[in-house]
This record gives structure tokens, C-alpha cells and sequence, in this order.
């Protein structure tokens, strides 16, 4: 079982704790939203638009509402959707808006939004910022729909699946009409009657936060551990994102890492819509995999020389101790350093396939960091696997049995 749905389990209880499993009657209604956030943070909203069917289509209403986030507004987020500070200065914050109008709206038997785990994660961590009971959410998303049903479509956002299906959306990424474009999508590809409808349980719950008293190497342990899970199918989702974002947050000691903070810069960048495209995807797989995996992130296409090139070791090695493949390297005219950190003039790091008992993390140490470090100074220095080493070791034997 991954550690995924191990924390999910492990903190379900917590969540129970803070869904509502009131009584009261449901609205026998679908519910379609969408919502707009003024920052890169995404939990706050700015701007929410509704739209209620019954269950054959027909239109019940549809309004579109200004909420004062209470929160600075980012450039690019205006950029996107055009609602600023002027626009919702007079609008009532998010708890007022919910408690007058959006609650019972929210009772409705079924929640239908495009991506719809961002949106119910920014309405659920909203709830959350003013200590609001997150109710019980039947919901299901569009861009899944039109996936499992093969929509033909250059993609499954919700510009690029109206296009195909002929619906207009008057102004993409304005609360009510992408609320009423997912409406037009849902019909358009579903039947009402045989959606299956999931019950919502917000990502951010499942990852258990890092306790402030842990030491560094536990908590990139647990983000290693996470991480390897999220690149393992080759794509990263938005879902994957938040949950990678929400961990960080209480990561103290890991944010003061070296790259860390830019990290961070560009998932919040690639969730800003709160879609993650296939560029961003890829984009944040060979960032992701640098932390999880740094030696096979910078192999691709490296050409390994060993004479006269210095080596350091770390971690614990398939083939020997460091002695015995410090001889190998010596065997083959490379030169060993020795010490904590590896110097300006230290070409290679070797990173042992077994990891190293000082990093539970596994291939992340202090070394590797330093390497990384002195990387972004411009320091030509590589970090390597066991495997990578020993092949480039294997090559220069199989060419001296030519000669």
C-alpha cells in the first residue's frame, strides 16, 4: 500500500471530524460551480459562479458572485480571470457569502465542477480558514467524464472540450460562465441518471504534516517517499501538486534547502489555473525526479570519464564498501576525496544504490545538496549513480580487452 493512502487512512478519522453529517434534507438538484482564486495560494475565492438544474437539465438558476478574499491580489491572476481588488472591495467575505446563500446551494444531491478537485479543495480549505464545518459532497468532475467517455477533443480542458462540442463559452475563467459551460459539457457527454458520484474528501487531508520538532532527513524522507509516487506513472497532476504543496508547508527545515523555494514558485505557477497541462506536467516530473531521484535526473547523456577525475562517495555501495570501490576508481586513474563535502574541484559524486543509513531519505545527503549547490554556482560537478559509475568502469575494461 503506498504512503498515500496509508496517511489517507491514518487521518481519516481527522476528516470525519470536520465534515458535516447533518440531517437535513438534500436538494434533489446538480449543482454545477466554478470558482476564481485571487493568488497563487488557491485558498481563497474571489469570484464563484453557480448554476442548478434539475435532474433532466433544465435551468434553475444560474448567478455569479464577488467574494472579498481578504488576501492580496497576484498580477497573473488578474491577468486571468480580470476581477481585482475594486471588484469585490464591497463584497462579502467567503464565511458571510456561505452561511447566506452558498451552504444550502452546496446541500444539493449532486456537485458537478471541471477539475473539480481543485475547486472543492479551494471551497473546502476556505471553509476551513474560517473554521467552517466542510459538508458532505457527492460530486463529479467534466474533465473525467469527457476522459472516460473519449471525447473527441485536442484535450480535455474545458476551452478545448467546448470547442469540440460546439458549446459557447462566452469568457473563459469568469466564474458563471465556466460554471455554465461545465453545465452544457455535463449534459452534453453524461446522463444524469448514471454518473457515478464520489464522495468528496479533501487531498489535502491525506498527507500527515511534518511535526516541527522532525529533523530534516525525516522530512525529506516522507517527501521522497511521496514524490517517488507521484512520478512513478510519468505525470503530474494538480490533484498531486496540492498535496505535494500542502506537505511543504509545514516543512520548515526542508524550505531552507537550496532549491526548495523555487520549487514551490513553480508548482504554485502551474496550479495558478488550477490545471496542470502536459508542458507544466513534464516541466515539474524533471523537478520532482531531481529531489527523488538527482543522479538518474542528470545522467541522461553524460559521458563519464575516470582518469584523472576526482570522485566522492556516499551512501552504501552493491559492490563493496567505499574502500573496495574507491579501488576500483584508483584502478582506473581516478582520484577519491575524502572528507564531508565535496570541493570546487571534486568532478564526480557517486551515490551508492543502497542508500546511506545517515539518510533515510535514501540518495539525498548533505553531499548530493553541496553538489546541487555549487551547480547553481556554475561549479561543474555531477552527481552519479553506482550503476552509472560501474558501466562507465565496465566500458573502459571492455575497450582495453581491444587493445
Amino acid at each position: 500500500m503506498g504512503l498515500f493512502n496509508s496517511l489517507f487512512e491514518k487521518f481519516d478519522a481527522a476528516l470525519s471530524d470536520q465534515v458535516c453529517r447533518g440531517d437535513e434534507p438534500k436538494r434533489q438538484n446538480f449543482l454545477f460551480f466554478d470558482v476564481e482564486t485571487p493568488n497563487r495560494d488557491n485558498d481563497c475565492i474571489c469570484q464563484i459562479g453557480i448554476c442548478e438544474t434539475d435532474k433532466r437539465g433544465n435551468l434553475i438558476r444560474s448567478e455569479r458572485f464577488f467574494v472579498n478574499p481578504e488576501a492580496p491580489f497576484h498580477e497573473k491572476n488578474m491577468e486571468i480571470h480580470g476581477v481585482c481588488f475594486n471588484d469585490v472591495r464591497d463584497a462579502p467575505t467567503f464565511d458571510v457569502l456561505w452561511s447566506q446563500t452558498l451552504a444550502e446551494l452546496f446541500r444539493s444531491d449532486y456537485v458537478v465542477a471541471h477539475n473539480a478537485n481543485f475547486d472543492l479543495s479551494v471551497v473546502s480549505k476556505s471553509l476551513a480558514h474560517y473554521d467552517l464545518e466542510v459538508p458532505e459532497i457527492q460530486y463529479a468532475c467534466t474533465m473525467s467524464l469527457a476522459s472516460r467517455a473519449r471525447v473527441s477533443a485536442p484535450g480535455y480542458g474545458l476551452e478545448q472540450l467546448c470547442d469540440s462540442l460546439g458549446i459557447n463559452l462566452a469568457r473563459h475563467h469568469d466564474a458563471l460562465e465556466d460554471a455554465k459551460a461545465c453545465m452544457h459539457v455535463f449534459w452534453a457527454i453524461a446522463d444524469g441518471d448514471t454518473v457515478r458520484f464520489a464522495p468528496y474528501r479533501p487531498s489535502w487531508y491525506r498527507y500527515k504534516p511534518a511535526s516541527k520538532t522532525h529533523e530534516k532527513a525525516e522530512q525529506l524522507e516522507t517527501l521522497v517517499t511521496l514524490i517517488e509516487e507521484v512520478i512513478a506513472d510519468e505525470k503530474v497532476t494538480a490533484d498531486e501538486v496540492q498535496a505535494i504543496l500542502t506537505y511543504l508547508s509545514s516543512c520548515d527545515q526542508l524550505m531552507k534547502r537550496s532549491g526548495f523555494t523555487e520549487l514551490v514558485d513553480k508548482m504554485l505557477d502551474a496550479l495558478i489555473d488550477g490545471i496542470v497541462d502536459e508542458d507544466e506536467s513534464r516541466d515539474l516530473l524533471i523537478e520532482l525526479s531531481r529531489i527523488a531521484r538527482p543522479a538518474e535526473a542528470q545522467e541522461a547523456g553524460m559521458e563519464i570519464s575516470i582518469d584523472g577525475k576526482l570522485f566522492m562517495l556516499t551512501g552504501s555501495f552493491d559492490h563493496g564498501s567505499k574502500k573496495a570501490v574507491a579501488a576500483d576508481i584508483e584502478g582506473h586513474g581516478g582520484i577519491i576525496k575524502t572528507g564531508s563535502k565535496p570541493s570546487k574541484t571534486t568532478d564526480y559524486v557517486v551515490i551508492g544504490n543502497q542508500g546511506s543509513d545517515a539518510y533515510r531519505s535514501g540518495n539525498y545527503g548533505t553531499k548530493v545538496q553541496a553538489a546541487f549547490d555549487m551547480q547553481e554556482k556554475g561549479i561543474p560537478i555531477q552527481v552519479i549513480t553506482e550503476d552509472a559509475l560501474y558501466d562507465a568502469i565496465g566500458n573502459l575494461q571492455a575497450r582495453q580487452h581491444l587493445f
